[in-house]
């Protein structure tokens, strides 16, 4: 359950939702097409994969839930806003492509 919420301005992007329970950064994406959403999680895992810094990500049909955090610490680093603007860089180059 969330008990807090704020917007914190991540690296220019402010529409990431600051949560709490544990601490973390929260984004819903939403595409046009089930093809756009697939392209962007396969850059996203890259992403992911080669930054060693992975996310929960929850999808229902073209709707995408991004949900980041350290988990070591329960909270919000440095790390957790370095993915949320490639996040963020990523979508807008799909949706670009779409």
């Amino acid at each position: 359950m969330l008990d807090q919420k704020s917007q914190p301005d991540v690296g220019g992007f402010s529409d990431w939702e600051e949560v709490y329970s544990p601490k973390r950064l929260i984004k819903d994406y939403q595409f046009e097409s089930r093809g756009s959403a697939l392209e962007f999680l396969r850059q996203l895992f890259l992403f992911e994969d080669e930054f060693n810094h992975h996310a929960k990500v929850t999808i229902e049909h073209s709707d995408i839930r991004v949900e980041v955090w350290t988990h070591d610490i329960e909270d919000i680093t440095e790390l957790d806003f370095d993915y949320a603007q490639t996040a963020d860089l990523i979508y807008f180059d799909v949706k670009g492509c779409a």
